[in-house]
């Protein structure tokens, strides 16, 4: 039987399969015509009537570097599996990059950061801090902040370990950097 579409709720309740509140032919029949007509979801205007964005901003200095590589295919599959679409920022390590970065995520209503930097005695940006945004940092901690990091100390003294216990007597170390933690560490 063919179905009416009209503007609001009910439609759109359909449309994102909200089963506590439609039933599942509804949403059934809905969703095929919707696919039939093309139809796609506009994902701006969701967020100016839900007041969030289902986005994610991620800032990293360098997408080059290994490390981030890895930690962003991470939250971007955490994102995704939490139905977030994630937006990797890359900053080059530049205050004002980071800055003007994050001044640009904040407009596109982003729900939240997640900082990736690993300089040392790089505070929570004014803009941020100012914000009602929830960020995170990752990579370096941040004592009034929530931060994830990894015990790079225990990572150095692991690898210390291997190579004493393979007879190596002498051992060099190239750490990065003066100014990022994990070379510090």
């Amino acid at each position: 039987r063919p179905i009416r579409l009209q503007r609001g709720r009910p439609t759109s309740r359909a449309l994102r399969g909200e089963r506590d509140r439609v039933a599942d032919s509804t949403i059934a029949r809905v969703q095929e015509l919707a696919r039939e007509l093309g139809y796609v979801a506009d994902p701006v205007a969701a967020s100016l009537r839900g007041g969030r964005s289902r986005m994610i901003g991620v800032l990293v200095h360098s997408l080059t570097d290994i490390v981030m590589g890895h930690l962003v295919t991470a939250i971007d599959d955490a994102s995704q599996s939490l139905g977030y679409l994630s937006t990797v920022v890359a900053t080059g390590g530049a205050k004002d990059s980071r800055d003007r970065a994050i001044e640009r995520l904040l407009n596109r209503r982003v729900d939240g950061l997640v900082l990736c930097e690993p300089r040392i005695g790089e505070e929570v940006p004014a803009r941020l801090a100012e914000s009602r945004l929830p960020y995170v940092f990752a990579m370096r901690p941040v004592p009034s902040c929530i931060s994830i990091t990894a015990n790079d100390r225990a990572g150095g003294a692991l690898v210390a370990k291997h190579f004493l216990d393979a007879g190596h007597e002498v051992v060099a170390i190239v750490p990065g950097p003066k100014d990022v933690r994990t070379a510090v560490d």
